[in-house]
């Protein structure tokens, strides 16, 4: 987690509305920090934050006795802040957050402290340990964990000394309310200067400046040489009653009591038995043992001839870091766009899309799209924070689309609200000015008084006019010059999307709201109905309908949802904790209870606990912009993320411990990549940012060209073999000419659909469509022809064609519901009430049930026989048990440290499964029966082998099989035999060489046609 500024005031903020509480509002955080100018180690508060916030929680605790684990943490704290030992600030910095890790891990694990010594770290935990250390420390894990353990007893006096001023300070403040005199040294002013650094210094997490701050205190304080009594602040005696001054001179003493014990637990947490800072150092060393046993090796992949394969080693190199208390995430949240990463993450939001970091819930409902080669694509988007359109939004609170996007004008700066329903701050740009937006992707540029461009790369520009205090949207184009114009009334309202090939017209009613859409073509006659809306009193959009009469229905409260339904009815709903924009959605179900899920966040730190109907919680971290940076999953198993400035994801800790690390260059293009096992992927791009080389971890080149329009021109693989495309003046491909020479030929309509393709042997098929541009006949090049009709919601109904004529029905969600085959059998099909599938019954009247568990997931299956096929998962959704319509059971069981599939028991007889570094298949045995696995960095199966037998298979640059190698060792006879493979230029198998010296010709046409061997 990136800690910020505004981190570091939130736990300050916490304690001050403690000190007030407990003071009756004498002392608070603004009296303390005049003291502080005067009083060094006082000073030291606001770098120590969390070591006071330990403090507090101490003293809540009252004469309970204080938990082992609390003692422990108390003590890292101390460590992270200790001036001393000289030389340790960076060790000591970074052992603070690891060691607190391994102590949350031991909470979590719910054993007892004997137990807990057997604790085994997760593969994911020991990444993320060894991610920090290796920011920090130049060295193994294991080696920093022993320095920490030999230098734990020296560390420990120093905290305990630490602690016991910091404590003695705070007693001092509520003293002095009393009217008690400070006495201090005359050097102290001099002191307290040396620390003004250290509050930024932690949040920058220099160990450096940290060190040299705190060397400069200490160095003044040894200059003290008397006492003088200093009053900075008026003493509060005078105001307060006599009770009140009573109680803050007893709370005072509780504190100063309180100093020998707690610097005495300090020095006791040296050692090893259960509940030590030693104890907790061992169960991370024997983590790392573990780990090292079940990674031995750093790489296994199989190495082509005369090859170079391109294999990093590249460790992790990100800090995990801990505070007590944090600011909330900020508004608007996380990208869209950055959420879906170059590799899989986890989901930033619910199965119904409430975000974790905000509680805020996104909708997003298509009605209608109209093909072309810039194709108008009408998307509501309904965000709950999104309140610039409560009053006058074109389809209500809260709603906007792709086209309905703006800039306000507000108080010197640009307010963009974008088609995702975010308001993004920018500055108020001047004439010819542009502003760089890396993390969202766009650049915006003001060209003149009236105009503001934003541009997403060279791909797309959307061109704003000003009216009044707004920007609103006047067009959009791409690069190949296709562009849709909006076109507004004398009131300003958006009246008519203009495209060269058709036009969308709006209607409105008295509040300016789109209450109807049409379709017309590109001479203005009417085509049809695309949408109507409904809107209730307090301008919130309750129903809108399609162009075929499906109707979607919406229900609020405050303009937030609370229950939204599908075209069939079936509904989603939502609960809310208040009543303003920024209220969280705490729950979500389907109407029949499926699907629920809660969310709890947590009162002090940004994390949400995401609970299933089951109740299995998932815990996701996220940092001040809202991204998630950890998810803790129902098993205990780990996802770790790590971001850049630009909020690109650059690491990420997989559930197996294995780490993925992407680069990106200064315009934010993704240039590198390491996979999972090391093997690495490199992109190279032109000015205009066009991906123009991919290098593979073979090290083998795949270049690409363009034109001055951006389309791609060419392709040349690692052979030289290159492809063509050519184009029409919209950017449509109408021709491909391959590596042997073949030419095949595409034309369009004036839409832009494809209406005939000519392959390199000049057979053309052809297809043709309907006034809504669905495909209403398709023609093959044997001139077979078949024939679409749709039914009044839209969907297919029937297909006619050579082999005979089907009926089929759907509901307007897309669920088939009958299909007639040309024999005239009918199957038909049934759902739930959360559009599952729950039924299935053939033409003889058998019938196939499924059931669900309240996530979705299906647990059975009944057939005609009332036989029972069942399915058994575990809190992370993972298949544990499967148990057929023969009663025969299987059952799977998976990896505790790395979350992997371990083996398979079916019906008695166990598989069991091992993988390699990139969490491919490397083993499986069965008994003394055993067969392993090898693959190559490009994830290809390279050898494969049991005791009888081993193939080896052998890839060109372009990977075609090229060479087979099959030995076998039987009945005491070894043997082996060669395969040889040759292809064409695009990649058609024209000749195989047995291993008798035989050969195979295969003789083909056009595009690999196979006409003889």
């Amino acid at each position: 987690m990136k800690i910020t500024e505004a981190d570091v005031q939130a736990g300050i903020d916490s304690f001050d509305k403690w000190l007030i509480k407990v003071s009756g509002g004498v002392v608070n955080v603004g009296r303390l920090k005049t003291v502080a100018e005067n009083v060094p180690v006082l000073a030291n508060i606001f770098a120590a934050v969390d070591a006071v916030l330990d403090i507090k929680a101490m003293i809540e605790h009252g004469d309970k006795p204080i938990d082992m684990f609390d003692w422990v943490n108390l003590g890292l704290d101390l460590i992270g802040v200790v001036p001393l030992p000289p030389a340790t600030a960076e060790l000591r910095l970074g052992a603070r957050p690891v060691l607190k890790l391994i102590r949350q891990k031991v909470v979590e694990s719910g054993k007892a402290a004997g137990e807990a010594a057997m604790l085994a770290l997760r593969d994911s935990i020991i990444s993320a340990m060894v991610a920090n250390v290796q920011e920090r420390y130049a060295g193994e894990i294991e080696r920093f964990l022993k320095v920490i353990r030999d230098g734990l007893k020296e560390l420990l006096d120093h905290c305990a000394k630490f602690i016991g001023n910091l404590m003695k300070a705070i007693a001092d403040v509520f003293a002095h309310a009393t009217g008690k005199k400070y006495e201090v040294g005359h050097n102290v002013k001099s002191a307290g200067s040396h620390l003004k650094g250290v509050g930024a210094a932690i949040v920058a997490y220099d160990g450096r400046k940290i060190l040299d701050n705190f060397g400069g205190f200490l160095s003044d304080m040894r200059k003290v040489e008397g006492k003088i009594a200093i009053n900075t602040v008026t003493s509060a005696a005078d105001l307060i009653d006599p009770n009140s001054t009573k109680k803050l001179q007893l709370f005072a003493d509780d504190i100063y009591k309180r100093i020998p014990t707690v610097q005495k637990c300090i020095r006791e947490l040296d050692g090893n038995d259960a509940g030590k800072i030693g104890w907790i150092i061992t169960i991370g060393e024997d983590g790392m043992r573990s780990w090292r046993k079940r990674n031995p090796k750093p790489q296994t992949t199989g190495i082509q001839e005369h090859k170079t394969v391109q294999v990093a080693e590249k460790r992790a190199e990100h800090r995990i870091e801990e505070v007590q208390k944090t600011t909330d995430a900020r508004h608007p949240g996380p990208n869209c766009c950055l959420t879906h990463t170059p590799v899989k993450t986890p989901p930033a939001a619910t199965l119904h899309s409430i975000g974790f970091a905000l509680g805020d819930e996104q909708i997003n409902h298509e009605d209608f799209a109209i093909d072309g080669p810039l194709p108008i694509v009408w998307q509501r988007t309904y965000r709950s924070f999104f309140d610039a359109n409560d009053e006058h939004g074109e389809l209500g609170a809260r709603w906007i689309t792709p086209y309905t996007t703006r800039f306000d004008i507000a108080a010197e700066k640009l307010v963009y609200h974008d088609a995702a329903g975010r308001s993004i701050e920018y500055p108020l740009l001047g004439i010819g000015s542009a502003h760089d937006d890396l993390s969202e992707g766009q650049t915006l540029l003001r060209l003149d008084e009236q105009w503001l461009t934003v541009t997403r790369g060279h791909v797309l520009l959307e061109a704003y006019e000003r009216h009044g205090n707004v920007f609103r949207l006047a067009f959009v184009k791409d690069r190949a010059g296709n562009q849709v114009t909006l076109d507004y009334d004398a009131e300003g309202r958006l009246h008519r999307l203009i495209a060269p090939h058709v036009q969308v017209a709006f209607r409105h009613d008295t509040r300016g709201r789109i209450v109807g859409v049409t379709h017309h073509d590109a001479q203005g006659e009417y085509v049809g109905t695309l949408a109507n809306y409904e809107y209730d009193d307090q301008n919130d959009l309750i129903g809108a309908t399609d162009r075929y009469g499906n109707r979607r229905e919406y229900r609020y409260r405050h303009h937030l949802v609370t229950r939204y339904t599908d075209r069939t009815g079936r509904g989603v709903n939502l609960e809310w904790n208040g009543d303003g924009p920024k209220a969280k959605c705490f729950r979500e179900y389907a109407d029949d209870g499926s699907d629920e899920v809660r969310l709890a966040w947590h009162p002090d730190f940004r994390m949400v606990s995401v609970t299933d109907a089951l109740g299995n919680v998932t815990h996701h971290y996220y940092d001040s912009k809202g991204y998630s940076f950890r998810v803790i999953h129902p098993d205990g198993s780990e996802e770790w993320m790590y971001r850049d400035a630009n909020d690109k994801l650059v690491q990420y800790i997989h559930r197996d411990g294995t780490v993925e690390h992407m680069e990106y260059d200064v315009r934010g293009n993704f240039v590198r990549h390491q996979r999972t096992d090391g093997s690495v992927v490199e992109m190279a791009y032109d000015q205009k940012d066009q991906l123009v080389r991919v290098t593979d971890p073979l090290g083998h080149p795949w270049l690409r060209e363009y034109d001055d329009a951006g389309n791609l021109v060419a392709e040349v693989d690692p052979l030289g073999h290159k492809t063509e495309y050519a184009y029409d003046g919209r950017g449509l491909l109408t021709r491909i000419k391959d590596a042997k020479g073949g030419a095949k030929a595409l034309t369009y309509d004036e839409v832009g659909q494809l209406i005939s393709y000519t392959d390199c042997s000049g057979k053309t098929s052809q297809w043709a469509y309907d006034a809504q541009g669905r495909l209403s006949e398709a023609k093959d090049a044997e001139g077979g022809v078949t024939a679409y009709r749709y039914g009044a919601n839209g969907q297919l109904i029937e297909v006619v064609s050579p082999a005979g004529r089907e009926q089929l029905s759907y509901d307007a969600e897309g669920r088939l519901l009958t299909h007639v085959d040309p024999l005239n059998r009918n199957t038909r099909y049934g759902y739930d009430a959360s559009g599952r599938i729950n039924i299935r019954t053939n033409a003889l009247g058998q019938s196939l049930s499924y059931r669900y568990d309240r996530l979705g997931r299906i647990v059975g299956l009944t057939d005609q026989n009332h036989a029972n096929y069942t399915f058994r998962y575990d809190a992370t959704g993972r298949l544990i048990e499967e148990i057929d319509f023969d009663g025969k059971a299987t059952r799977y069981s998976y990896d505790d440290a790395s979350s992997r599939l371990e083996s398979v028991d079916e019906a008695g007889q166990v598989m069991t499964m091992s993988y390699d570094r990139g969490g491919r298949l490397d083993g499986r045995s069965v008994g003394e029966e055993a067969e392993r696995f090898a693959y190559d960095p490009l994830g290809r199966l390279i050898e494969a082998s049991n005791r009888y037998s081993r193939v080896q298979r052998f890839f060109d640059p372009v990977g075609n099989l090229v060479r087979e190698h099959h030995a076998y060792d039987l009945f005491g006879a070894s043997r082996s035999f060669v395969w040889h493979h040759q292809y064409d230029e695009i990649g058609n198998r024209i000749r195989t060489v047995r291993p008798d010296g035989h050969a195979v010709d295969w003789l083909t046409y056009g595009s690999g046609h196979v006409h003889g061997l």
